[in-house]
């Protein structure tokens, strides 16, 4: 389950575990990056991982990718 959320300068999309095994993690997009966040029990505390846009678009197309090694360019931009 997920949602989305538009605010003025972002979006916020939550992804939560249907079998309730992980912290929800929230993300949040915007024009100078990509955020992930999850709750971190072990320190009671947010872990927040950090990206460029780019960086988010490769690692979602890595994820449909078998093994090897790929270099991915970008057109028009």
């Amino acid at each position: 389950m997920f949602t989305v959320e538009e605010e003025f300068d972002e979006s916020i999309v939550t992804v939560m575990d249907n079998n309730g095994q992980y912290e929800d993690i929230i993300m949040y997009y915007s024009e100078n990056g990509v955020y992930i966040v999850q709750y971190n029990e072990q320190v009671d505390s947010d872990t927040i991982i950090e990206l460029s846009t780019e960086m988010w678009e490769t690692m979602i197309e890595a994820y449909n990718r078998t093994k090897g090694t790929y270099i991915i360019t970008t057109q028009g931009k």
